[in-house]
């Protein structure tokens, strides 16, 4: 899983940022205690280096709301959903598969 993954499924199990009228902000301050972990050079830059500037990509999907404090774009939050579903769906696909192959049908 990386690091864009991991911080998104943290947001929408409640694990990291909070919640107002608008989405979700998290902080520099909460990611980098989040993600002790990682190197202290790497989780600095993550967040701003995901800032939206001409439009959402697979790789910028934050807004910066001021110094250190970025918000979530709802988008991004809902493809991870939908990836998540998706290979969900594929494994269950695979499964039923096994058992119909292994049975002789």
């Amino acid at each position: 899983m990386t690091l864009k993954q991991r911080f998104l499924q943290a947001i929408i199990e409640g694990q990291i940022g909070q919640q107002d009228k608008q989405g979700i902000i998290i902080t520099q301050k909460e990611f980098t205690a989040y993600f002790k972990n990682i190197k202290p050079t790497y989780s600095k830059t993550f967040l701003a280096t995901a800032v939206i500037e001409t439009g959402l990509t697979h790789t910028r999907f934050l807004f910066r709301e001021s110094k250190g404090i970025y918000r979530v774009h709802p988008l991004a939050i809902e493809a991870l959903k939908q990836t998540t579903h998706n290979e969900q769906t594929q494994q269950d696909y695979e499964y039923q598969k096994r058992l119909i192959f292994n049975r002789g049908f």
